[in-house]
This record gives C-alpha cells, structure tokens and sequence, in this order.
C-alpha cells in the first residue's frame, strides 16, 4: 500500500464520540477512500471519564468493522488497532499495560491526549518515563490546546525530550479556529509537527479532510515534508519503525 495512513480516527462505531453505527463507519471509510487514504489507525478515547473503553471491545469492534467492509466489497483497506489514552500522571508506572494502549499493539508509540483545559505539570515527568519504558507519545492534535497554543515553547520542549507531534486537518485548513490554524501553521514550519491526521469522528460534523489539508501542507513546506507527515511517517508508526524528527 502507498496511500496516506491516517494515524487518528474515531472509525469504530458505537465506543466514544465517534460513528455511532456501522454504516457511519462504512461513510467513513468511503470518504477516506475518497481522500487516497488506504490506511487508518482506529483511536477511540482510553482512559477518558467519559468513556469506559476495554482494549477487547476495541478488538472486537475492529473485528466488526473490518466483517461489515468486507462485506460491502471493502477489501483494499487496513484498519490498525490504536487508542487515543488521556493523560494521567502514573501512565506508564505499570509496563505491563502499555501494549494495549499502543498502536498495533507493538508498544513503540502511544497517542497521548492532554486535557483541554489546561497542560498537566508532570507532563515532561511522564514523557520521560515513557520514553524510558522504550514508548514513544505522539501529542494527539497539540495544536487544539490553549496552554499550547499560549506557549508553544512547552510544544518544543516535549519534542525535545523524545514526543513526536500529531496536529490535525481541520485545524491546519482553519475549520476549527484562527488560533488553531496558526499554531498548526507554526508548528509545521518549525518541524515541529510529525504526523497529519485527521481525528475524523463522523461524516459530517466532524470529516476525514485530510487532502484538503494536505495540499495545504504542501503549499507551505514542498512536496516531500508535507509527505512525509501524512504518508511516511504514520506508516512508520504503523509498522514500529524510527520516525525521523529532524527539521
């Protein structure tokens, strides 16, 4: 496969706040399709209190999805396990349970959600930790964060300490703020930014539109950067290889 892999989405139906049946999902997809995306990691929220998310159910609502597409004729299209884990100040104290919370289940890279209202003091303590534990945390859209947005210097800082950095479509083509789009802008330009996603979680409200976004990327950086956070490096992720960080 040599389409775009889209490394956050809230594919699975019926777990989170994302597709809510079966047929959203098939919605999803095609719109994903559509997009030349031909891989997506499937992040529904883990350790969020909101909702209460087994590593199983995830399995057996991949399971689901992936009957459902085949189904309907969907056979050139790879869904990957992953999560979207909410941040809490003791993660990765217990290795044991990090697998699950990775994706594909290799233990390398964790999709990390701060909280929105604010960015956790022990944030770096955890990085660090994490990183010792052989996890790399990807900042699940760091750009939608107004403590981030207010000091991008704490952006630069986790980099600097082992985290890559995920910011999301929407955001860089400016549907979800001025604010948003500038520091996705920043980021970008900085390489500071290693991964565009699209944090899809319906098809309406909230779309894939990760072309659109792309295109802008390469507007902004040239061809070959704005490739790589959209095609090479989540494939790296996907398949547990390095990502580089450099520029």
């Amino acid at each position: 496969m040599t389409g775009l892999v889209d490394l956050h989405t809230h594919v699975l139906p019926g777990l989170d706040d994302g597709s809510r049946s079966l047929d959203m999902s098939r919605e999803m997809v095609r719109q994903f399709v559509a997009d030349g995306v031909d891989t997506v990691v499937a992040t529904p929220h883990v350790l969020h209190p909101r909702f209460i998310v087994e590593p199983d159910s995830v399995r057996d609502s991949l399971r689901a999805l992936r009957t459902h597409l085949l189904r309907e004729g969907v056979s050139d299209f790879e869904i990957v396990y992953g999560a979207e884990v909410r941040f809490r100040s003791d993660l990765g104290e217990k290795p044991e349970e990090l697998p699950d919370l990775t994706i594909g289940g290799q233990g390398k890279y964790l999709l990390l959600e701060l909280p929105f209202e604010y960015a956790p003091p022990d944030l770096f303590d955890v990085v660090h930790r994490l990183r010792c534990r052989g996890v790399t945390p990807i900042l699940a859209h760091a750009e939608r964060h107004a403590d981030l947005q207010d000091d991008p210097g704490l952006v630069a800082e986790a980099v600097r300490l082992g985290s890559l950095v995920q910011i999301t479509a929407l955001s860089v083509t400016g549907h979800l703020g001025k604010r948003e789009r500038k520091l996705a802008r920043w980021l970008m330009k900085r390489g500071l930014a290693h991964v565009l996603a699209s944090d899809a979680h319906d098809p309406v409200r909230r779309p894939p539109g990760l072309a659109e976004a792309l295109a802008v990327a390469r507007r902004l950086l040239g061809d070959e950067r704005a490739g790589a956070l959209a095609r090479e490096n989540p494939r790296r992720i996907v398949t547990g290889e390095v990502v580089p960080t450099a520029g």
